[in-house]
């Protein structure tokens, strides 16, 4: 990760750190935007995994190569923290990525971005967040008609039972609310599920349960695979090094450039 977000740093943008959305420890996101840019460019936002924060304690600083990336297609780029397990559970980590949205929706354009033309996107648990995001209209409400796609690299949608004791005490009586799967009625954006086959953390499955129901309900979605890529590998081929020998990110400019009002 300090490799690639090495060369990251030569990226033609500029970054805004460490924006309040809240008033806790965690409640900050950092902003991207492309120094030659057009006004009310589409905006990605960015939730990082972890499992939550009971793998491994991530924040938005190790993720300088998600933003260099899409500024160089053009975008606005957003990376947001929000509150960890053990010190948070399910209930806030969601109100964490609601707030960093709404926040985005309300402030963006003070950066060139377009509020109603946002992406959510994430990796691992963090594409389990912003899929809630995109599904459960009980987060962002009317806010979510700003949201013109989900993008989900390696994510676990339809995971239960439960195989991680940890997960016990993170969802804590909400198995069914922590499904995205469950969510799916026909009112949500156009989804794009990228997954490694290579995979031993989350099962690819997961991705292809969610595409069931979204095609189930008529919902524009593309369900990509990519026969060498594993869990981690899936999304370091956002990275300079790798970006143009995997077609991950072409993918998802691709989607986001069909889907952009």
């Amino acid at each position: 990760m300090s490799v690639i977000n090495g060369l990251a740093t030569v990226g033609d943008f500029e970054k805004f750190t460490d924006k309040p959305y809240g008033k806790l420890p965690g409640q900050q996101l950092d902003i991207y935007v492309p120094k030659k840019t057009e006004p009310h460019q589409p905006v990605v936002v960015f939730f990082y995994g972890g499992c939550w924060g009971a793998c491994r304690t991530y924040s938005k600083d190790a993720y300088d190569f998600v933003g260099d990336t899409f500024t160089a297609a053009g975008y606005i780029v957003v990376l947001t923290d929000y509150r960890l397990y053990p010190e948070a559970l399910f209930d806030e980590i969601m109100s964490d990525a609601t707030n960093s949205v709404k926040w985005v929706h309300n402030n963006i354009a003070d950066y060139g971005g377009n509020p109603d033309n946002i992406f959510l996107m994430g990796h691992s648990a963090g594409a389990h967040i912003a899929a809630l995001l995109a599904t459960n209209e009980t987060y962002l409400g009317t806010g979510l008609k700003a949201v013109r796609g989900f993008v989900g690299l390696a994510g676990p949608y339809d995971f239960l039972p439960f195989d991680q004791s940890y997960m016990l005490k993170l969802f804590a009586g909400r198995d069914a609310e922590s499904q995205p799967v469950n969510f799916v009625n026909g009112n949500e954006p156009p989804h794009l599920l990228l997954h490694g086959l290579a995979d031993r953390r989350v099962d690819p499955r997961n991705a292809e349960s969610l595409a069931k129901h979204l095609q189930q309900q008529g919902i524009v979605h593309q369900h990509l695979t990519y026969t060498e890529l594993g869990h981690g590998k899936l999304l370091a081929a956002l990275s300079r090094p790798l970006k143009n020998r995997y077609p991950v990110t072409q993918d998802i400019i691709n989607f986001i450039e069909k889907h952009a009002k």
